[in-house]
């Protein structure tokens, strides 16, 4: 009497093929988890200076407006302008941050 039996090959390209298809499912998983915090300075201070030069670039406006994620401190808050130049140029004055973004001085 036989029973239902399976060879080792088979089951070898079995297991391999299970691994390889958990490896692109984790492929694909990763690009749809939306992952926060990982704007960096430089990409932030990017974005909310042309928010700035969008709104006008007038020297009276504070650099206060936030820019949506970046969120550095990983309190789930999106950050501002401000602390974006406070983290680049080691400033938050906002006369500062200005000249950095409108007039482009160094």
């Amino acid at each position: 009497m036989r029973g239902a039996s399976i060879s080792i090959n088979m089951l070898v390209i079995i297991i391999i093929a299970v691994i390889v298809l958990l490896a692109v499912v984790s492929l694909f998983m990763g690009s749809f988890v939306p992952t926060s915090g990982t704007m960096s300075d430089m990409d932030a201070w990017n974005r909310g200076c042309g928010f700035w030069k969008i709104r006008g670039c007038e020297k009276g406006e504070d650099a206060s407006m936030t820019i949506p994620g970046y969120d550095p401190d990983g309190n789930g808050n999106d950050n501002t302008l401000r602390d974006a130049c406070k983290r680049l140029y080691g400033t938050d004055d906002a006369d500062k941050c200005w000249n950095k973004c409108c007039n482009l001085t160094s």
